[in-house]
């Protein structure tokens, strides 16, 4: 009497498993399956706020989610609209109308270019200008003339050139003096750089 065999199947698809040992038909069965598992997963770190925001309680990268999903890691926000919405246009970035970076409410979410994005920020007078610039509230930071790895004058050579007259002749002249090229220059006299030497 011939025994009767037992069909295994696929954990994901039903169909039949070609190796006892698998636990899927196939590889794509296995990357699906482990790709629903991380968008489960994924969800699991979002959580809802009494502000209606939903907010990502995992890693993160300059104030936004980050998530690996599949074998590429993503901002949290773009991976909650495509799984609501479905894939993003090449080109348009997902916006948040609450302002908050961690927020991964899909209805708090909407496509736009950047420049939409920068209007937006702009219209709710989040853009940094004036005295709430990084510039001005922390001047510190800033990495000016001698400081830059890259420069070439010094803010003696700074002052000097700029006492010296202004012709167009005297500018290369100066420039092959100081080892820098003629716009350099320029740009020193009608102070467009070095800004900050008087």
């Amino acid at each position: 009497m011939a025994t009767s065999q037992i069909i295994r199947t696929c954990e994901r698809c039903g169909q039949p498993r070609r190796k006892w040992s698998a636990r899927y038909c196939s590889l794509r069965c296995h990357y699906l399956s482990r790709t629903e598992r991380q968008i489960a997963d994924f969800w699991t770190m979002v959580v809802e706020q009494p502000t209606g925001c939903r907010t990502w309680t995992g890693q993160t990268l300059s104030g936004y989610g980050k998530y690996s999903l599949g074998h590429k890691k993503r901002s949290a926000h773009r991976i909650a609209y495509e799984l609501t919405y479905g894939s993003i246009p090449t080109g348009l970035s997902v916006c948040h109308r609450c302002d908050v970076k961690l927020c991964c409410n899909p209805e708090h979410l909407f496509l736009g270019t950047q420049a939409d994005n920068n209007a937006d920020m702009r219209r709710k007078g989040r853009a940094a200008r004036g005295e709430t610039h990084g510039s001005r509230t922390h001047p510190e930071r800033l990495c000016r003339g001698a400081d830059r790895a890259d420069h070439k004058l010094t803010e003696d050579q700074v002052r000097t050139i700029r006492k010296l007259p202004t012709t167009r002749a005297n500018q290369r002249v100066l420039a092959h003096q100081f080892g820098v090229s003629a716009s350099a220059i320029r740009h020193v006299i009608y102070g467009e750089s070095w800004r900050h030497v008087v």
